[in-house]
């Protein structure tokens, strides 16, 4: 049992054995006392309501559940583990996905080593097309040949990386290019970055689970990484819900605080920030084209439950600025366009993330951009 949940019961008891004690004895309690207990029973039976019907929080097991990140002091986190493990995604007994995940060791064109999800090989492949993302590239809940890398190399006929790790935001996708693929010869690969708008404010330090990042100030037009996303992001807010919710204790009330302090960041998060991000995308951009590749963004858009936190002001901003990437450096692909995103069955029941029939369709629909 939850140490809280148990502290919970044990507190309401003995609040309702001195209530009722002082009932049965006659004797009024001070009002300051009173208010606490009524307060208090009160508060719990939102709670345990809450936690029984409301509160279904997905949670994870399976081998992969266990060390699969390491820190990394220049992207926050990376895989941390080779080889295949089980990854299971759980709500209230209701099994969403049980599948496989395969990392393999390789080694970036500078020859540094690291871990990634594998992608699709074959010897006859001329040309290498290298997916950068969040768990939409690397396949949240897919199993290897499911996903959208693994979908577009099999029908392209074509070498695949697997370059996407779950959170990550446009800062690590950024930063992540710069130090495997910036300084290298790209003639025969193509780039494919899954953009979702929540990237941003993983990139804004909106997220407390996202601050290990890096951090990039705009001098001159050009971006200076200065260290992580820690140093510069206020990380004190979160904790205003954890000591208002007694130390997390009423989940309830953690969950509506932490809800109404992130409607209010996404809906304050200054310009500076969507233009930031959207430098950053520009300059991977030239960054690929000069070094002779090409750069497809597919963009998720608004209306994916990815973006569900991003308020109608940014989601403006946000479109207005794809709109106005530079002609002939960036292919975007609205996936919108391409299938049906109210149709269930192009994503994973109760999770959100695409499910196997929505990378093939649009894995189909790519393969004009990719010949």
């Amino acid at each position: 049992m939850d140490k809280r949940l148990f502290l919970l019961i044990a507190v309401n008891l003995l609040s309702w054995f001195v209530l009722l004690y002082s009932i049965q004895k006659k004797r009024q309690l001070p009002n300051f006392l009173l208010t606490i207990i009524v307060c208090f029973i009160f508060l719990s039976l939102i709670e345990f309501p809450y936690r029984a019907f409301f509160s279904d929080k997905p949670y994870r097991t399976g081998s992969c559940k266990t060390d699969f990140f390491k820190p990394d002091s220049s992207l926050g986190y990376v895989i941390g583990k080779n080889g295949t493990c089980e990854a299971c995604q759980v709500i209230n007994k209701d099994t969403l996905f049980k599948v496989n995940y395969t990392m393999e060791a390789a080694r970036d064109p500078t020859g540094r080593q690291f871990s990634r999800r594998i992608g699709f090989t074959t010897a006859a492949a001329s040309k290498e097309i290298v997916f950068l993302g969040c768990s939409f590239t690397f396949g949240g809940g897919v199993n290897d040949n499911e996903t959208l890398p693994w979908q577009v190399g099999q029908l392209a006929n074509q070498n695949t990386i697997n370059g996407g790790i779950s959170g990550y935001g446009i800062h690590q996708v950024y930063q992540l290019f710069k130090e495997q693929y910036a300084n290298s010869s790209n003639n025969q690969r193509i780039f494919v970055y899954s953009f979702i708008y929540d990237h941003i404010l993983r990139a804004s330090g909106i997220y407390k689970w996202s601050l290990g990042g890096p951090y990039f100030k705009t001098v001159n037009d050009s971006l200076i990484h200065t260290g992580q996303l820690s140093g510069y992001a206020d990380s004190t807010r979160p904790r205003y819900a954890h000591y208002l919710s007694l130390l997390g204790t009423f989940t309830f009330l953690k969950d509506m605080l932490d809800r109404v302090q992130l409607n209010y960041d996404v809906r304050h998060l200054p310009q500076e920030h969507y233009d930031k991000c959207f430098l950053m995308i520009r300059e991977m951009a030239a960054a690929i084209r000069r070094t002779g590749g090409k750069l497809i963004l597919i963009d998720w858009d608004h209306t994916n439950w990815a973006n569900k936190q991003v308020s109608t002001l940014s989601i403006d901003r946000i479109e207005k600025a794809l709109n106005t990437l530079p002609e002939g450096s960036v292919q975007v692909i609205r996936v919108s366009s391409v299938i049906d995103l109210n149709n269930k069955s192009y994503f994973i029941r109760r999770d959100g993330h695409p499910s196997a029939a929505a990378n093939k369709k649009l894995a189909q629909f790519m393969l004009q951009y990719i010949k």
